[in-house]
């Protein structure tokens, strides 16, 4: 859907004058539309400034998903647990702010869980990746976090 202002002369066929009004029309046409409002009055709308309705330093281009340090790997140990953050970014790199919801998926939940907040629990020890998922529109925005659980390992010292 696209927003047009118009102007929108209304003449009336019992009045010489026509009158005139503005204001803002949805529409899925640009070009000039004819609504016929009665036999009394016709409305004729030119398109004289259109453009998209949704502001493009809005729209998601890509996601990022990382932890609360930043990185793009997570080294942790058996038992803990992290919190992941997911931010969509528009076509200049800039961070969307508000944009969401994300979804959160362990592509080996033996391994380790991540529910819809992005709080990520260690399930056994080993690798996997936790993926991000934003749907935007017609598209499906997606980036991905490797995750390598493992053990502390305890020395004996003398």
């Amino acid at each position: 859907m696209r927003s047009c202002a118009f102007l929108s002369i209304f003449v009336s066929r019992a009045l010489s004058a026509p009158l005139y009004a503005t204001g803002t029309w949805l529409t899925m046409s640009l070009r000039i539309a004819r609504l016929m409002r009665s036999t009394r009055f016709a409305l004729v709308a030119g398109c004289l400034a259109c453009g998209s309705s949704t502001d493009p330093s809005r729209e998601p281009q890509s996601i990022s998903v990382t932890t609360a340090a930043g990185s793009h790997t997570l080294p942790i140990l058996l038992g803990m647990q992290a919190k992941l953050t997911a931010v969509a970014r528009n076509a200049a790199g800039a961070d969307i702010a508000g944009a969401g919801p994300f979804s959160f998926t362990s592509r080996n939940p033996s391994i380790v869980t991540v529910d819809e907040s992005g709080l990520l629990s260690t399930i056994h020890t080993g690798s996997t990746y936790v993926v991000a998922t934003l749907l935007s529109g017609n598209r499906t925005l997606v980036d991905s976090l490797g995750v390598d659980v493992g053990l502390l390992l305890q020395v004996p010292t003398r």
